[in-house]
């Protein structure tokens, strides 16, 4: 059993929904929850300003564990595009909602965040990204399953009304 097992599993066995906020988990701490079985009921996580970086992205993408999970809050982290790259390709199957408020994920980020079909709830406020590559997510008809969009900064008309003409909130 790992000190994760232990600690949470152990202790409470009906524990289903995890929140680490400014735990400074890194990635070592990343690593010892991928390799926890007890991950593997967890839904959802949120590991929120905890120092996480591409690295510890790609380590829970490869973990069975932590891969199945529905939602992920990922926000005020260290993860680039690089990271979402381990995400859109990598084992998170199942992942419908996710939260990278305050990464640095770029356009090239929206790029691959947008072949991820299954998402229906994404927000990216306050990722330094422009309206840009975001417009041109939804005009090529990314993310068919989307009910929910958050991007901070402002929304020029032709976004908003592609945003609306989906039924987004």
């Amino acid at each position: 059993a790992t000190d994760i097992d232990v600690l949470l599993g152990d202790a409470f066995p009906r524990l289903k929904t995890i929140s680490f906020r400014s735990c400074d988990i890194g990635t070592a701490g990343i690593r010892s929850l991928a390799d926890s079985p007890f991950m593997a009921k967890i839904e959802p996580a949120a590991l929120i300003s905890n120092e996480l970086d591409d690295e510890a992205i790609e380590i829970m993408a490869a973990s069975s564990y932590i891969s199945d999970i529905g939602e992920l809050n990922l926000a005020e982290n260290h993860i680039t595009a690089k990271g979402l790259k381990s995400i859109v390709e990598g084992g998170f199957t199942t992942l419908e909602r996710l939260f990278l408020d305050g990464n640095k994920i770029t356009s090239k980020g929206v790029k691959l965040l947008s072949k991820y079909e299954q998402l229906k709830e994404l927000s990216i406020c306050r990722c330094g990204i422009s309206t840009t590559p975001v417009q041109k997510a939804f005009d090529e008809k990314s993310w068919p399953n989307m009910e929910r969009f958050s991007h901070s900064g402002p929304l020029d008309r032709d976004l908003r009304n592609a945003i609306r003409a989906r039924g987004i909130d």
